[in-house]
């Protein structure tokens, strides 16, 4: 919607409280100082609700956060398992800022490792789904430095990110393998970064 690369903060958010009862979502910008990133996105073809991905996990989350005393060592898992994926957050803004692929795209496989025990844990049986899992599979086998999902698991989109320059032959050769696994509803793109976000072009 604000167009660009941004970095968001929900910390404070958990429990839904009413407009102006909790802290606002922080939208940093960050597009002047990240290069292009070098992204490739798929979509498997495989559709799904996230919400029946989430309402799962988040009332399993909720349930173990009762018991959480501040301790993260021994916190229940899941409250650990989303302060390491936090953790992932903020190192990969750090090194999305110094252009560090290899270390971006490791942070997204500890980013997919961390959400995929996570959904395994909390009863979905393919993890974050046994053709996401399949897609990122390929992706590293084509050479991609990290991949992550895009949103909940189980459908949805998948980003990878590549050495420079490396977009098209990634992008490519996922398309092929792809079509030969039978995803003919599969897409293959290579984003582009917008910067300028949503403009008004008329009002009611």
């Amino acid at each position: 919607l604000f167009g660009d690369i941004a970095y968001l903060d929900y910390r404070g958010k958990l429990f839904h409280q009413a407009l102006n009862q909790e802290p606002y979502c922080s939208y940093e910008k960050l597009g002047d100082f990240v290069d292009h990133p070098p992204l490739v996105l798929v979509y498997p073809g495989i559709e799904h609700n996230s919400g029946d991905v989430h309402a799962k996990m988040r009332g399993k989350y909720l349930e173990e956060f009762k018991d959480f005393r501040g301790d993260y060592d021994t916190a229940p898992f899941l409250v650990r398992q989303m302060k390491l994926i936090g953790d992932t957050a903020w190192r990969g803004k750090i090194a999305l800022l110094n252009s560090d692929w290899q270390g971006f795209g490791e942070l997204m496989n500890e980013n997919h490792r961390l959400v995929n025990a996570m959904m395994e844990y909390c009863g979905f049986q393919a993890g974050a789904g046994e053709v996401n899992n399949q897609v990122i599979q390929l992706g590293r086998e084509l050479g991609a430095l990290g991949a992550k999902l895009t949103g909940a698991g189980g459908g949805g989109s998948v980003f990878f990110v590549t050495s420079p320059g490396g977009e098209e032959e990634l992008a490519s050769g996922l398309q092929k393998k792809l079509k030969k696994l039978g995803y003919e509803q599969a897409m293959v793109w290579t984003p582009s970064i917008v910067r300028q976000g949503a403009v008004i072009l008329d009002r009611w």
